[in-house]
């Protein structure tokens, strides 16, 4: 797993972010679709729904996992594996 420090970021600039994780941003549909570097569609570690742009919410701390804009898919993924502040 890759790994990095705890992220901030806004709809505006979430593209550029994840270029720079190394994540892939194809438009198809008027959707910017996001892609793992091995070409795969990255999903949602909670939902495991494929992510747009416009949907990636968090990105967890310490890691390059992606969650959608649902809160609870980020919450629900810290309670399974136990995370502690």
């Amino acid at each position: 797993m890759r790994t990095t420090n705890l992220v901030a970021f806004t709809k505006t600039n979430c593209g550029k972010l994840l270029t720079e994780f190394g994540f892939q941003i194809e438009q198809r549909d008027k959707k910017r679709l996001v892609f793992e570097p091995d070409n795969k569609p990255a999903k949602c570690e909670g939902c495991h729904k494929e992510l747009t742009v416009d949907k990636v919410g968090t990105v967890a701390p310490g890691s390059h996992l992606l969650f959608c804009d649902d809160p609870i898919c980020f919450a629900g993924w810290i309670a399974e594996h136990k995370v502690e502040a």
